[in-house]
């Protein structure tokens, strides 16, 4: 079953002037998290820096027909500074972009045996300082 509704675009609700905030984006949008990054591109454009905490879902993006590859060329496109992936109990840091697309090869597009699959949390930036070491229970 489907339910039609009209959205809007990040960068049409919000329109602040260039360079002078940080952009802080949460994002866990079930596999649509491609279609929310291309929507929010002149915001992030604008910023003096930001960071996105972002679940990685492949079941998910292939349920809603989003390709991983979309996924991939904006995160190069936005080429962030740092990158971090939650593990159990810390986050972990990843060797740059290598590191991030190697670690979203481990996340299958298959359902598990529970029926939904496996997911990653991540956290990117770029023009802000990195996380600093932290257990996520902290977080």
């Amino acid at each position: 079953q489907s339910i039609s509704l009209q959205a809007t675009s990040l960068d049409s609700y919000f329109s602040p002037p260039a360079g002078d905030f940080a952009a802080l984006f949460k994002i866990d949008v079930e596999g649509n998290e491609a279609r929310v990054l291309r929507g929010a591109r002149g915001i992030l454009e604008k910023a003096k820096g930001w960071a996105i905490q972002f679940e990685f879902f492949p079941v998910g993006m292939r349920e809603v027909h989003q390709p991983r590859a979309d996924l991939l060329t904006l995160l190069r496109e936005l080429s962030p500074d740092w990158f971090y992936v939650e593990r159990p109990g810390q986050m972990e840091k990843l060797a740059g972009l290598p590191g991030l697309f190697a670690d979203m090869d481990g996340y299958s597009d298959a359902p598990d045996y529970r029926g939904i699959g496996t997911a990653a949390n991540y956290i990117i930036g770029k023009g802000l300082p990195e996380l600093q070491a932290m257990p996520t229970d902290t977080m």
